[in-house]
């Protein structure tokens, strides 16, 4: 399935292998202006990092971004992953003095609701 209007999905080739992935998915904040995407999943393989690869990745989605009019381009690192850290500071991306909190959803509750 192609759903551009969901996200879309970068992979990183040498040699014919992938050595690298990103996965972005959209959305929408008032607190942003409009569209926003979410880098969901970056990974690279690790005999590959340190080799610009994740940098590629982020820039291909940066101009995904920019060409679907998106604010605002968000991500997730682990507080102990310093690495990581290092290159979405190289690359721009600011700490945000907001906490992101989850809860996964059941299923089932989808139909029992009225909005």
């Amino acid at each position: 399935m192609d759903s551009r209007d969901l996200g879309r999905a970068f992979v990183a080739v040498e040699d014919g292998l992938a050595i690298g992935y990103l996965a972005l998915v959209w959305g929408f904040s008032l607190e942003f202006g409009g569209r926003d995407a979410f880098v969901d999943e970056l990974y690279v393989v690790p005999e590959w990092r340190g080799r610009g690869i994740g940098s590629a990745l982020i820039e291909a989605a940066e101009v995904a971004c920019a060409d679907a009019g998106a604010m605002a381009l968000h991500l997730v690192a682990e507080r102990s992953n310093a690495g990581a850290h290092r290159l979405y500071g190289r690359l721009g991306f600011t700490g945000y003095e907001k906490s992101l909190l989850t809860k996964r959803l059941a299923r089932g509750l989808r139909g029992k609701l009225s909005n």
